[in-house]
């Protein structure tokens, strides 16, 4: 699980890979609790085999029903685990991601999970890529609004950010996130 909270999920949800892209469909579920058309998708892909993550964090709205994500070459065969989940911009609030695809690692006994499961194993370095994602698109959100300069920013990968400003007052404002 790469994302939780009570924002409502998809309820029929699949991914399929098709050369270097993972295509995600979903049936639009807004309306059903808090769930909107405009909440934003979060789509992850991550590679068993080596370690590494494709990850975006806008890849488009609950309303499309549908996205894309982008491969790098050579994942065409690599053992992945694929999560679909969604954030309400405004409210902050996520909805549980969805395990879409889980491809048995080399050396691993797990099998496939079928579309729209949850993976029950949580996998560290999916959490870590989902969080510096997040913390970083929270820093450029930060700098835009409160930055005239980069200076007393600091990012330290992956479970540490902390970022000094001064807002419009000349106020010191901190921020500080450990994970």
């Amino acid at each position: 699980m790469v994302s939780q909270g009570s924002l409502k999920p998809v309820k029929v949800a699949n991914a399929t890979v098709s050369g270097n892209a993972v295509n995600f469909a979903w049936t639009n579920n807004a309306g059903s609790g808090e769930a909107l058309a405009s909440d934003i998708a979060i789509v992850l892909a991550f590679n068993k085999d080596d370690g590494e993550a494709e990850y975006v964090t806008n890849a488009g709205v609950r309303g499309d029903g549908q996205c894309q994500l982008a491969l790098p070459s050579g994942w065409e065969e690599a053992s992945l685990a694929v999560y679909l989940g969604f954030r309400n911009a405004d409210t902050g609030n996520w909805a549980d991601s969805l395990c879409l695809i889980n491809t048995r690692a080399e050396g691993s006994s797990s099998g496939n999970q079928s579309s729209g499961s949850q993976s029950s194993g949580s996998n560290s370095a999916v959490v870590s890529v989902v969080m510096e994602a997040l913390v970083m698109e929270t820093v450029e959100k930060l700098k835009s609004d409160y930055c005239k300069s980069t200076e007393g920013f600091s990012v330290v990968k992956p479970s540490f950010f902390c970022l000094s400003l001064q807002d419009s007052g000349r106020k010191p404002l901190s921020l500080h996130l450990n994970f």
